[in-house]
């Protein structure tokens, strides 16, 4: 069966992309994702942006001198150096590349707040060897703007700024609670987007009553309800010229597959792989394959987009669809 698919200019074996996460800090956990079949590496994201208020960036206080308590935007535990130091992080991509060679494409992902740590770490992570970048713009919603400026045109300037900075495609991490999602999206592209992944999860994270030393146990991203995902894959999908991926709750090959049907170049995998192990990835992409052959598809590309906008005559036939799919559900 033939999954291959297209994803920042890249040529992929499959859609199953291993997402940002702690599954490639050692080079063992990135030999394995390479073993399971991984089309590309992505990188935890470098948080390059000072560690002295609460709602920087979902890393754990782990015992350094700061004022603040620990912080509730709680990512998975035991963040290494590479997160939060550029140099280590790019010295890391340097030890992936000679681990893969030149077979598979390493994308890293930064996370910065003033302008010029977006611009000076990007500069540093093409360097470095990347082959593609992911902003994550998760802090910049629950951190304070500067300047006065909305929240959209502070992304915007950030894209545009780091695209006239660096030559490698460069994707956006987005949120679902944009305002004026629509017409956002839509600039994201002139800006000089390369792709857009939809959407950045969030994360939960319990209290340990009898562990005070460490009162947050591991954080698992909460999926988002999946049709909103979905809906907004469908209707972006062929309508804006970049590549979408799905992110967020994809946990088996059916999710996996309604992503592909509604547009999505590329799924991100995460919680799914910490669950189950790297080689969770080889099952999912054969259940895949095995489902497109019993429903007679000779490709992926042949199943893409097929609800998608572009399957209709227009956005309102689309809505119209959507919401008599959503009342029949309820009824």
């Amino acid at each position: 069966m033939d999954l291959s698919t297209s994803y920042l200019g890249f040529d992929l074996a499959h859609p199953l992309v291993p997402g940002s996460s702690p599954l490639a800090d050692e080079l063992d956990g990135v030999r394995r994702l390479a073993d399971a079949g991984a089309p590309m590496i992505t990188l935890r994201s470098l948080i390059a942006a000072p560690l002295n208020i609460a709602d920087e960036a979902r890393l754990i206080d782990r015992g350094e001198e700061v004022e603040l308590p620990r912080s509730l935007f709680v990512g998975l535990q035991d963040s290494p150096d590479l997160a939060s130091q550029p140099h280590q992080y790019c010295e890391h991509i340097q030890r992936v590349r000679r681990v893969l060679g030149r077979d598979l494409p390493i994308v890293a992902s930064l996370y910065a707040r003033r302008m010029e740590q977006w611009v000076s770490n990007a500069k540093l992570i093409e360097q470095a060897g990347a082959d593609a970048l992911e902003l994550n713009i998760y802090g910049m919603a629950i951190a304070p703007g500067d300047g006065g400026q909305s929240l959209g045109e502070q992304i915007i300037n950030v894209v545009d700024s780091v695209k006239g900075c660096i030559r490698i495609p460069t994707a956006v991490k987005l949120l679902p609670f944009q305002k004026s999602l629509d017409q956002f999206i839509r600039r994201l592209p002139r800006a000089g987007a390369d792709g857009l992944i939809l959407y950045n999860g969030f994360y939960q994270s319990d209290c340990g009553v009898d562990s005070l030393n460490d009162p947050f146990l591991q954080a698992i991203s909460s999926p988002l309800d999946p049709h909103y995902r979905l809906r907004w894959l469908a209707r972006l999908s062929g309508g804006i010229g970049v590549d979408l991926a799905y992110n967020g709750g994809a946990r088996n090959a059916m999710h996996a597959i309604k992503a592909v049907m509604c547009g999505a170049a590329a799924v991100q995998l995460v919680s799914a792989l910490i669950k189950h192990g790297p080689e969770y990835l080889h099952i999912l992409r054969d259940e895949m394959a095995a489902w497109l052959d019993e429903n007679d598809y000779e490709s992926l590309q042949q199943l893409r987009g097929e609800l998608s906008m572009q399957a209709f005559n227009s956005l309102h036939a689309f809505d119209l669809a959507y919401d008599r799919q959503i009342l029949m559900r309820s009824s």
